[in-house]
């Protein structure tokens, strides 16, 4: 059951404190562990594959007339733009406290 009080309200997650957080990643193995940044970033990419997979499904290879539509660039600003908001919400997902702090502006 989620907490109703948790994040803190007028809190924002630290990504410095997120690179110092572990995360268990796969509960039938807890010695696998990273950073809960590392695991937001890879749940960016992998939410990534799924958008051009999803892409590449709806769109036939002879509909398309550029073979080269993905772009890595897009994919490393796709990541980087989502990285914040997947912080969030892992940390919540997972009660992980420690990364909120006070929103100062």
């Amino acid at each position: 059951m989620k907490n109703k009080d948790f994040p803190p309200s007028g809190s924002v997650v630290n990504v410095n404190k997120c690179k110092h957080v572990r995360v268990i990643v796969d509960k039938s193995r807890p010695d696998l562990r990273m950073t809960l940044y590392e695991y937001s970033r890879w749940g960016a990419m992998i939410e990534a594959v799924g958008i051009i997979s999803g892409h590449i499904d709806r769109n036939p290879p002879s509909s398309r007339k550029d073979p080269n539509w993905v772009k890595p660039i897009a994919i490393q600003k796709y990541i980087e733009e989502r990285t914040p908001s997947m912080l969030h919400e892992n940390a919540v997902d997972r009660g992980i406290a420690e990364v909120f702090e006070p929103c100062t502006t």
